[in-house]
């Protein structure tokens, strides 16, 4: 017998498990463990896009971004603590400060750095001010994230879409272009973070909260699709004293 996804209104424990089913194989992979701080922040912005929640996908991983390139710029002998070097990662209170400095000390280079510089300016920039809503209006002719959009939502190609009612409406992150984003965004960070973490001569971090590391590694080996959600719900509950 072939299944089919039938939602009727007000299921949204169905709309749940639609989105994890269709957004579980866009996830990219868990970054290398360095602490909590950092990696719990991936953790979340893959969690968000695998439940729908786009706009929170995109802030956490901009978040990430920032504090990655803060963290690894103020000691490249080590990834550092944020509880122990908190004044000098963030010392300079603006990201462009950070990224050019990043420059200086052979972090960023070419492409990479012109990824970062519109990063900045269109994405992260939007965040702090809290214009999450022309996010997308403002990406869409920007060369770093030409990949992000559907070819048909240009500025040019109002016959075939209409940008302004889709692009600049508020619901916009609900929409396929809002998920597109969020997908090409997380896998572009996971390229750029995982380049950081790289350069540094870091060690693995275990001094603190050791199951946050096994919670996190458990969490991106997990095949994330309607079968293993339906199955794992079924198996979390049974009567109170029944045997294993």
């Amino acid at each position: 017998m072939i299944e089919v996804w039938y939602i009727e209104k007000g299921n949204e424990a169905g709309m749940f498990a639609q989105s994890v089913n269709s957004n579980g194989s866009d996830l990219p992979p868990a970054l290398p463990w360095v602490e909590p701080s950092l990696n719990n922040l991936w953790f979340e912005a893959c969690n968000s896009h695998l439940c729908g929640n786009y706009q929170a996908a995109i802030i956490s991983t901009s978040v990430l971004l920032e504090f990655a390139l803060r963290m690894v710029v103020s000691n490249l002998e080590d990834v550092p603590s944020i509880r122990e070097d908190h004044d000098e990662m963030f010392g300079k209170q603006t990201l462009r400060p950070v990224i050019n400095c990043a420059k200086g000390k052979g972090l960023l280079s070419g492409d990479t750095k012109k990824w970062w510089d519109a990063y900045c300016e269109h994405i992260r920039n939007k965040i702090c001010h809290g214009d999450l809503l022309h996010i997308l209006d403002d990406c869409r002719e920007v060369p770093q994230f030409v990949d992000y959009f559907d070819p048909k939502e240009s500025r040019n190609n109002t016959t075939q879409y209409s940008y302004e009612q889709v692009i600049t409406h508020p619901a916009v992150f609900h929409h396929k272009s809002g998920i597109r984003f969020s997908k090409h965004f997380l896998h572009d960070a996971y390229g750029k973070l995982s380049d950081l973490i790289k350069q540094t001569k870091r060690e693995e971090y275990d001094e603190w909260w050791k199951s946050q590391r096994i919670a996190y590694e458990s969490y991106f080996a997990y095949r994330w699709n309607y079968s293993s959600l339906k199955s794992g719900i079924q198996s979390a509950r049974r009567p109170f004293g029944s045997a294993s």
